[in-house]
């Protein structure tokens, strides 16, 4: 066997285990083992460390992802602007869903993004500003232009729980479709997908309410007085 070929099968594993077991319950000596890897070191040797080997696993499908994001954006910022919200939100989510329904003999992935979204100990954030976020950080440039009514925090807000609400949708379909039984009263995945860009969209475009304006008034007063209070102290 190829070293690249190790190296995938070393992936496919530990994609996998992580996101059957979360990834603190399971060691390199595990994944070396159920990859078929004689030398307990394996994995090691290939990755070094854990943080490594979960940062390869993350990357190695986002890659097609973040350049057929990339591609989607470009063939909407060739056409009339502006782009519209819904058209944008496809371009974070259906990349994603697209890959984990492509995979042969089923995908692990949005399980093991759910995983990752969930630990406390791994920086999702740092991974998402990683070498594969261009398509996402250009998606949401294009969002911020075409939501100029919502306030920073609230984009912010909204783009990390839609984020949120995508992962796991994506990581429960994807366990349920694993089952023998059918999906039952679920959505085929089209129309699954195409609802929850739908979703997504919807609480993007909703309208701020009064609780959240005051919450924001609020909060900005509660800034500009902290402010005046430390400048006072620098002065005195």
């Amino acid at each position: 066997m190829t070293a690249e070929a190790t190296r995938d099968r070393i992936l496919d594993t530990a994609e996998r285990l992580f996101a059957e077991r979360g990834l603190a319950a399971v060691s390199l000596r595990q994944i070396g083992a159920a990859a078929g890897q004689r030398h307990a070191s394996a994995v090691h040797a290939h990755y070094g460390t854990k943080h490594a080997l979960i940062a390869a696993t993350f990357e190695r499908r986002m890659r097609r992802i973040d350049a057929r994001r990339q591609e989607r954006l470009a063939e909407l910022e060739a056409g009339p602007r502006p782009i519209p919200v819904h058209a944008l939100v496809e371009v974070l989510i259906c990349p994603l869903a697209d890959v984990i329904e492509s995979e042969p003999g089923g995908s692990h992935y949005a399980r093991f993004l759910a995983e990752l979204y969930g630990d406390p100990r791994v920086e999702f954030i740092d991974l998402l500003r990683g070498r594969y976020s261009r398509g996402v950080e250009r998606a949401i440039e294009r969002l911020v232009e075409q939501l100029p009514h919502l306030p920073e925090a609230v984009l912010v807000q909204r783009v990390v729980l839609a984020f949120m609400q995508v992962i796991y949708a994506l990581a429960d379909r994807e366990r349920l479709s694993g089952h023998a039984a059918p999906l039952g009263d679920i959505l085929d995945q089209p129309y699954f997908v195409a609802n929850l860009v739908d979703g997504v969209t919807g609480s993007l475009l909703a309208p701020l309410s009064d609780a959240t304006r005051v919450g924001l008034e609020r909060a900005s007063l509660e800034r500009s007085t902290s402010s005046y209070a430390r400048a006072r102290r620098r002065a005195g």
